[in-house]
């Protein structure tokens, strides 16, 4: 168990606390960082534990002399296998404030490992990370391209700002240009280093970005949804969509911020206005609802139901037409140099509303193309119902997410920080950068998902309910 009074004493708290002196990663080649830190320290022989046991009963150093000395009781503490937990709920609150401000993605790492939120969004410990075309470069690297080529209002700054043809007039060599224009004012702002290796990798990105532009181009032809915010943020300035405020029951708040990749708008002929949440993935992503149910993967549900929730501003009156997942880098295929751009299939995953007219209004040709399931025989595939929700549905998710956030809070400013990870299929610790302070154990308070078979389903009557 933690006492966070007893962390900003050592060395390794006060280097973790905001402000605080060391980077995460010097932290365990060093005493204090080591011996400091929650479940650090160096293996003990059993003569080498009971001499630093006895070296810390030190007469004097409890509040009161019947108390067992501080430094033995920090120790006994982080020896112990019991929950980590903070006892100074004062000083949490300090840190925290009464008003707490979360992203969908703190919300997700709350509920993969607590005592991971905690290091990371409380204490902000953070990794040194290389300014490099990392993985994570490549990602940014392809939200602000689709950004500047898709937002409808482009800023000064945008160098599609000026641009004479529409976007969905744009031929596929005027598309290569485009990129090849987007990739390199992006490395010239944002990525310094200039070598061979460099050139090739954008070079890359260049042929990637054209067969993606051109994808969405063929999408906005055919769809009657169309992009009206691009980086849309959430509860953050004047310009944003006001962010849902939940309150807890001592008073506190927490508030829902963040930014949508993309938000795409259909307005009927009567006046109905229908509004999507798009995010751009690389790599693979499949949208669980049973992972949703524990507190994963909720941010694009999260944003839209901002965005339908929004009573005064530009989505007043929406009604949610679905969250959509775009895979942007797709597993390549056996082509022609010229072909390559249009053979290029993109997958999507997510969850979109229940009704022909907006399947229509997405993937007018009903080709499969441009939506989470196919047809077969004109009709949506019975073999993903569950990439379809109806509007009762989607009630229920959303009413389960607001209890989610409300739990967070509550529990957080509990004190409630435990080092057990949600383990979905890998353990989320083969990847954490806080494993050297964690030292968790394989197997050992871990947690699964609890998730009813379906989740959102509404409940099945008994015999009894059915007479």
């Amino acid at each position: 168990e933690l006492e966070l009074a007893d962390l900003a004493a050592t060395p390794g708290g006060r280097a973790g606390l905001p402000g605080g002196g060391w980077p995460l990663t010097d932290l365990a080649a060093t005493p204090g960082g080591r011996a400091g830190l929650p479940g650090g320290g160096w293996p003990l022989t059993e003569v080498e534990r009971a001499s630093l046991t006895e070296a810390l009963k030190t007469p004097g150093t409890g509040p009161e002399e019947t108390e067992e000395p501080q430094g033995l009781a920090l120790l006994r503490r982080m020896a112990e296998s019991a929950p980590r937990q903070v006892h100074d709920l004062t000083a949490l609150e300090a840190l925290l404030g009464r008003r707490l401000r979360i992203s969908p993605s703190q919300l997700e790492k709350y509920y993969t490992c607590r005592y991971g939120y905690f290091l990371q969004y409380v204490l902000g410990l953070r990794p040194r990370k290389r300014a490099e075309l990392s993985a994570d470069q490549s990602g940014t690297l392809m939200h602000w391209v689709l950004q500047m080529a898709l937002d409808p209002n482009p800023g000064p700054d945008n160098p599609c700002a000026n641009a004479m043809t529409p976007f969905l007039e744009l031929d596929d060599e005027a598309m290569a240009a485009l990129a090849s224009l987007l990739v390199d004012e992006y490395a010239k702002r944002y990525l310094p280093e200039d070598t061979a290796r460099f050139a090739y990798l954008l070079s890359r990105l260049k042929k990637s970005m054209t067969s993606l532009l051109c994808y969405l181009r063929d999408e906005q032809r055919q769809s009657s949804f169309r992009p009206v915010a691009c980086e849309l943020k959430i509860g953050r300035g004047e310009d944003s969509v006001p962010g849902q405020t939940y309150h807890l029951s001592d008073g506190r708040t927490v508030q829902l911020i963040g930014t949508v990749d993309r938000a795409d708008e259909w307005v009927e002929e009567d006046g109905t206005r229908w509004v999507r949440v798009v995010d751009y993935k690389t790599g693979s992503k499949k949208l669980d609802l049973k992972e949703v149910y524990c507190g994963l993967d909720c941010q694009m549900l999260l944003y839209l139901f901002s965005l339908t929730r929004d009573k005064s501003g530009r989505f007043t009156g929406a009604e949610p037409a679905g969250v959509l997942y775009l895979l942007a880098d797709p597993a390549p295929e056996t082509t022609t140099r010229q072909n390559a751009a249009k053979s290029v299939e993109y997958k999507l995953d997510g969850l979109v509303r229940d009704e022909q007219k907006v399947f229509d209004a997405m993937d007018a040709d009903e080709t499969g193309r441009y939506l989470p399931f196919s047809f077969r025989n004109g009709a949506p595939s019975p073999y993903q119902k569950d990439k379809r929700a109806d509007i009762a549905k989607l009630n229920r998710i959303e009413l389960h997410l607001d209890d989610l956030v409300t739990r967070m809070g509550e529990q957080l400013y509990g004190g409630q920080i435990a080092a057990e990870p949600l383990v979905t299929g890998r353990s989320p610790c083969q990847w954490c950068d806080y494993g050297f302070i964690c030292c968790h154990e394989t197997g050992i308070g871990e947690r699964a998902l609890n998730a009813p078979e379906k989740p959102f389903e509404p409940e099945e009557k008994t015999e009894e309910e059915k007479a």
